[in-house]
């Protein structure tokens, strides 16, 4: 009885080391950061739910694919990346709410890791870009608004007197 418990025994070991040399390694690489406000902008793009969802979008991941050249580490064409590199992202909420849980499992090291830095910086430029456009929008309007409150229609506005 003892030889037949040896022998499934030393079966499971053979199997499990054979296992274990096919199987990829996989690498994980993490990034969590807080997106934060800038006061007196109301970019939308804030909410850490928006966020996530911001990082996953095609969009986002095309950026990055452009920035970490992915298609010609890959081999692969613009699209094809991004969708590989959509399969090995996940964001979350990190329970608080207020943090934002990017990981990134490849079987590259150095790319997981550039990945997952690369996407909330990733985010901040379009963020910064969301919030450039709102303040020149808002520049704009308030500039519109002068003129058209300063006099009336058919008059100038009045000079200013020394």
């Amino acid at each position: 009885m003892t030889s037949v418990t040896a022998s499934v025994f030393v079966l499971g070991l053979l199997v499990a080391g054979v296992v274990c040399y096919v199987t990829p390694r996989m690498y994980q690489a993490r990034s969590v950061f807080e997106p934060l406000t800038t006061p007196g902008v109301t970019v939308g793009a804030t909410d850490p739910e928006t966020v996530a969802a911001i990082l996953t979008s095609k969009e986002c991941l095309l950026e990055v694919c452009d920035h970490l050249d992915l298609e010609q580490q890959w081999k692969l064409d613009r699209e094809s990346a991004c969708q590989a590199l959509r399969q090995c992202v996940t964001v979350a909420v990190q329970p608080n709410g207020r943090l934002v849980e990017v990981t990134v499992r490849l079987d590259q090291p150095t790319t997981a890791r550039d990945v997952a830095a690369e996407l909330p910086r990733t985010w901040g430029r379009r963020a910064l870009k969301l919030a450039e456009q709102q303040y020149t929008n808002t520049i704009v309007r308030a500039e519109n608004g002068a003129e058209t409150r300063i006099g009336s229609p058919g008059r100038p506005p009045p000079r200013w007197r020394r």
